[in-house]
């Protein structure tokens, strides 16, 4: 799964990263008047979210990774308290059994359709 990571995937989002970095520069230039009124905190602003991409589109497998870690830790931490708060004792089933003969038909009726 790593080498599809970065034989396959790194490679088209670089690619794709490139496009809009490079888009986004003209554009910044052509919106300025081709640099007549020049502002150097806008190309300073352009380096940071380049390189913001950059790290992230480096780093996408990893944090990929420990997204599903995080979930799988979330998922069987989840499955042992479901497993132990949905357990039933004979004294639960004892009490449920008398509810249920308690009950008439009418009452009945809805549950045995709901299984």
């Amino acid at each position: 799964m790593k080498t599809v990571s970065n034989n396959a995937i790194m490679p088209i989002a670089g690619m794709i990263l490139t496009f809009i970095a490079c888009y986004e520069l003209i554009q910044l230039v052509i919106a300025h008047n081709n640099l007549a009124n020049f502002e150097t905190w806008i190309f300073f602003k352009w380096i940071f979210k380049t390189y913001v991409a950059v790290m992230l589109i480096t780093y996408c497998f990893d944090i990929t990774m420990a997204i599903f870690d995080v979930a799988g830790h979330v998922i069987s931490q989840s499955g042992n308290i479901i497993q132990n708060s949905t357990a039933v004792n004979a004294s639960q089933l004892a009490q449920m059994r008398s509810t249920l003969e308690a009950m008439s038909i009418r009452e009945l009726l809805p549950l045995f359709m709901v299984i």
